[in-house]
């Protein structure tokens, strides 16, 4: 499972234990790719799923593998 674009949360957004985007956006993206890897592990088996994202928060790593993003290339 790739789980991706979870740091696009709006700076203003507002959420219901009365953080902003802005203020809860680092560990949203934690909450995020560990509900992406626990359902994961459910529905194929906990022997049987890889999780690989781009953003992280401190002890992601012990859910999901790690890439340095998208690399941009063109022609040239």
């Amino acid at each position: 499972m790739k789980p991706d674009y979870g740091d696009g949360i709006p700076p203003n957004a507002s959420f219901s234990n009365g953080l902003t985007g802005n203020q809860f956006r680092q560990y949203y993206l934690f909450l995020y790719c560990q509900a992406v890897y626990n359902a994961s592990k459910a529905y194929f088996g906990p022997n049987e799923t890889s999780t690989f994202c781009r953003p992280g928060y401190i002890r992601i790593q012990q859910f999901s593998g790690k890439w340095s993003g998208d690399s941009y290339s063109n022609f040239t």
